[in-house]
């Protein structure tokens, strides 16, 4: 990754850079009010609020932030007694593939986050969306779940996820990479697959950042293939996700989880991380979560999308990551994240 300076958006002092081609009514009414558009005046910036998908991050990494940031005790009570658990504390203590506790943090940190960004300056979304599991706290934050219901809908799905891959006969997961283009991602993958490999492209984040998801075995042996192409591999995750293989789980998180829950139409559209459409009702935003199983991420669809919306600028909001040096050079984007939330003046607007 380059070290160069990076510009700082003189409207947030944030840094600058750029992507490419109903059970708690006050607390749902307050992630309303966060995300909703058109009622601050002087707005109007085309600014969409998005959140990158779950990464591994250390909880020291992140510890500071949730110890002290007042928009996670806002959120705490809420996450606490819905989970069962005290969250921070069962965080510290966790394995990184603890799916429920790691995604129910992901989603904390990104909501008090643009929680934060929101009573801290002008700037409100006129768009949200999300990367990956990203699209959950997405969701969440446009008002399409509330928090409680959000947290319900974490405990729910990982349960149904850990059962469904404990059942498979061949451990499965999912291979994060970069610096291969995506015609000799699209080879190897394809040449495995003549040698009957069970591989899949799940994710194009850009024309050099893939993952591939298959058998754990087979993955082994095409992480090899990646290193000896020149690419490197960035982590070996131990679950599948985003292929097409997935069919049998998509189905029982529709049929067991997310039927069970009433979907809000969101206070802001939504972009899908699937195709790249404008969301607009929580039926919309249900099927385009479960879809998302199955279908390949392309970046490529997401950003042709906002750009054609008119958004000037996108906000990157979640726990650190590289999601914002790895999605091109196209529209202005703003890191938000516990190293660089701010601070963003009251006054001056989002420009």
């Amino acid at each position: 990754m380059s070290s160069q300076a990076v510009p700082v958006d003189p409207a947030t002092n944030t840094r600058v850079d750029h992507v490419g081609s109903a059970e708690n009514t006050e607390s749902a009414e307050s992630a309303r009010s966060g995300a909703r558009t058109g009622s601050h005046p002087g707005t109007g910036s085309g600014d969409a609020f998005y959140f990158p998908g779950l990464v591994p991050v250390r909880f020291e990494t992140l510890e500071p932030f949730l110890r002290a940031d007042p928009h996670i005790r806002d959120l705490l009570p809420t996450v606490d007694r819905v989970l069962g658990y005290p969250l921070l504390e069962r965080a510290a203590d966790a394995e990184i593939y603890d799916w429920e506790v790691f995604e129910a943090v992901h989603v904390v940190v990104g909501l008090a986050l643009a929680r934060g960004l929101t009573s801290r300056s002008a700037v409100r979304p006129e768009l949200v969306g999300g990367q990956s599991f990203g699209a959950v706290t997405a969701a969440i934050h446009a008002g399409a779940l509330d928090l409680a219901d959000g947290m319900r809908l974490i405990a729910a799905s990982t349960e149904v996820e850990v059962d469904y891959f404990a059942g498979l006969d061949r451990q499965v997961g999912t291979l994060f990479f970069y610096r291969l283009a995506t015609h000799q991602v699209d080879q190897l993958v394809a040449a495995a697959r003549a040698a009957g490999h069970q591989l899949e492209i799940s994710v194009y984040l850009d024309n050099l950042v893939h993952a591939v998801c298959g058998p754990l075995d087979e993955l082994n042996i095409f992480a090899d293939q990646v290193r000896h192409h020149g690419g490197h591999v960035f982590y070996l995750m131990n679950r599948a996700e985003h292929c097409g293989s997935l069919a049998e789980l998509r189905h029982r998180l529709e049929i067991e989880v997310y039927q069970h829950f009433r979907w809000n139409d969101p206070t802001v559209p939504a972009i899908s991380d699937v195709d790249g459409s404008t969301l607009t009702t929580g039926a919309q935003i249900s099927a385009d979560l479960t879809k998302g199983w199955v279908t390949p991420v392309r970046w490529s669809l997401v950003a042709d999308s906002l750009i054609a919306s008119g958004v000037q600028r996108i906000f990157v909001i979640g726990p650190p990551s590289m999601f914002t040096r790895l999605v091109g050079r196209s529209v202005p984007t703003v890191e938000v994240s516990p190293r660089q939330p701010g601070p963003v003046p009251t006054s001056g607007g989002s420009r």
